[in-house]
């Protein structure tokens, strides 16, 4: 086989329904001797462990971690990029479901174009903005962690995802900004077409309570670290006061 050429990463934990959709999706849309798979079996039930390794068993390009307990999404990747060998990292959540083929040659394509490109968000949104259709990629703030594919140069240059945010959120704000004050872009990719279902595991493993509690203590810590964003309003009128 290849030498492949991405690892994909993605934490689990249960949600065996979502992990299936997720999986098949990668597989359908995606060259085999492009990727590696590093799934994080964040402590699942019997269950979706039983189905991880039957996965596992039917094909050479997967790899598994199980942890006894869930770490968190954020531990969960880094334990996936220590692991990891190849030039790029795609990290993803197991609620997306992959829409256009060739999604991932399309954004190593984009992020080998240009050194300073780092990381790569696909697009979100099955209708584009007219604004970007004559681009392939748009610069952006920041990179959601969805699914992200990240340079092995960003990784050398500014470590891995920050532990300090617990379970998650705010993390991969955290990680954008860093790799732009290294140096790097964040980027779209316009024709790469990934949906994400949202928070449909965090949804299941906390109360609604509980989780904004947590978003918004990464949020504080976030703002303490980088400050607000700011944001630019624009006033438009029908007609111009030449006066």
């Amino acid at each position: 086989m290849p030498q492949a050429q991405c690892d994909i990463i993605i934490p689990v934990f249960n949600r065996l329904d979502l992990t299936e959709r997720c999986l098949k999706s990668i597989g359908d849309n995606t060259e085999k001797s492009l990727y590696h798979l590093i799934l994080i079996d964040n402590g699942s039930s019997q269950d979706t462990q039983a189905f991880l390794n039957g996965f596992k068993a039917s094909r050479d390009n997967v790899t598994i971690v199980r942890n006894e307990e869930n770490l968190g999404w954020v531990k969960a990747v880094n334990q996936g990029m220590r692991l990891s060998t190849n030039p790029f990292i795609c990290l993803m959540n197991n609620d997306t479901v992959v829409r256009t083929n060739g999604w991932l040659s399309m954004m190593m394509d984009i992020a080998s174009s240009e050194s300073d490109i780092g990381l790569v968000n696909p697009n979100f949104r099955l209708k584009r903005d007219a604004a970007g259709d004559a681009d392939r990629f748009v610069e952006i703030d920041f990179c959601r962690g969805y699914c992200v594919l990240v340079k092995r140069a960003v990784i050398d240059r500014i470590g891995l995802l920050d532990e300090s945010y617990g379970l998650g959120y705010y993390d991969d704000d955290d990680f954008s900004v860093r790799a732009i004050r290294a140096g790097f872009r964040c980027v779209r990719a316009n024709d790469a077409y990934v949906e994400h279902l949202g928070d449909s595991t965090f949804s299941r493993v906390f109360k609604d309570d509980k989780r904004m509690a947590l978003h918004e203590k990464n949020k504080s810590l976030f703002y303490s670290r980088w400050g607000r964003r700011l944001k630019v309003a624009f006033i438009v009128t029908d007609g111009i006061d030449r006066d």
